[in-house]
């Protein structure tokens, strides 16, 4: 992991002064998605996802894509990690840089669907990132990075943050259940949160291969993540699955298997990432395709019909949420 490590450092210091502007200061109206989006194969509801680049504009930001009404749109100019869409498909909640006179650093903001009304959720003395949804769209989820991994969930109408537990490395957003239980990889393992303790239900120490964003469908039965397979030499990916189990790690079937060659890292831990459609019968994901490039698919949750969502050259998309 210590490429990684120097990697996300390079890529901070180049990205600390962007990132230290006012979050009001990005005025400017993101380009228009030129993709071929299919949007009839893509079910319904609203896909959300970071857009970053290409190199030659190298800009930052959010994208809507709504399916039941085919059109898309930008939803925030600048930096948008992370972005989670709320249950109801109203909000985006993601991660930026808090400038000073605050010291609370990195923290979770929200905006409504259309763009407008931004606000800052959080103010954690801590890095925050990777925001995930209560499913009633109460609560918002995000990890804060001091000397653990810290899990806060923050109350939308009050904006106060509350522990849930610490960890030793917390790689994906949470994913959270309807009867309260929280999911999410450590890298090596997934990992559930239930009854104020932490049990894995699956583990892969091959130093090769690594498990990201595990993610509960919305019946709460089924999990779904993706197991990344890199060159030990280049780090670069060489396949990646995208793999289905019941939610006591039972059961795992491959939904599709994906051979590439490919080093796309940006600054995060959200380039590689996963979600259900709100019905349960999609799964969305990013692949990489070539280096600092990735595209976003829809494959059904039978593992049928694998389409490629974004096409843009030279892009890296990311951070992929579904709502209503």
């Amino acid at each position: 992991k210590m490429f990684y490590l120097v990697l996300l450092l390079l890529i901070s210091i180049n990205t600390g002064c962007k990132n230290s502007s006012n979050p009001d200061d990005y005025n400017l109206p993101l380009p228009a998605l030129k993709d071929s989006i299919p949007y009839g194969s893509l079910g319904q509801g609203k896909i959300v996802f970071e857009r970053i680049g290409p190199l030659s504009n190298n800009y930052d930001g959010g994208y809507v894509i709504d399916i039941n009404n085919h059109k898309s749109w930008g939803v925030h100019n600048g930096v948008f990690d992370g972005p989670s869409i709320s249950p109801d498909g109203k909000l985006v909640a993601f991660a930026q840089y808090t400038p000073p006179p605050a010291n609370s650093l990195w923290d979770i903001y929200s905006v409504n669907i259309d763009g407008s009304n931004l606000q800052q959720i959080t103010s954690i003395i801590a890095q925050e990132h990777c925001p995930s949804w209560s499913k009633n769209g109460d609560y918002i989820y995000d990890r804060a990075t001091e000397q653990l991994e810290q899990l806060y969930k923050t109350a939308l109408s009050s904006h106060i943050s509350t522990l849930v537990f610490s960890t030793m490395n917390m790689e994906s957003p949470a994913s959270v259940a309807l009867d309260g239980r929280i999911l999410f990889s450590d890298y090596n393992n997934i990992i559930v949160w239930q009854n104020n303790s932490l049990s894995t239900i699956k583990s892969d120490s091959i130093q090769s291969i690594n498990l990201y964003s595990p993610c509960y469908n919305p019946q709460g039965d089924k999990i779904a993540y993706i197991e990344a397979t890199t060159d030990t030499l280049t780090f670069n990916y060489k396949i990646i699955k995208v793999i289905k189990m019941d939610s006591d790690g039972n059961n795992s079937i491959t939904l599709v298997e994906l051979n590439m060659d490919a080093n796309y890292n940006w600054e995060g831990s959200n380039n590689t990432s996963l979600c259900w459609s709100p019905d349960g019968t999609k799964i969305a994901f990013n692949k990489p395709e070539s280096y600092l490039c990735a595209h976003i698919y829809v494959i059904n949750s039978d593992g049928t019909n694998l389409v490629q969502v974004t096409s843009a050259e030279g892009v890296t998309d990311r951070s992929v949420s579904w709502g209503n």
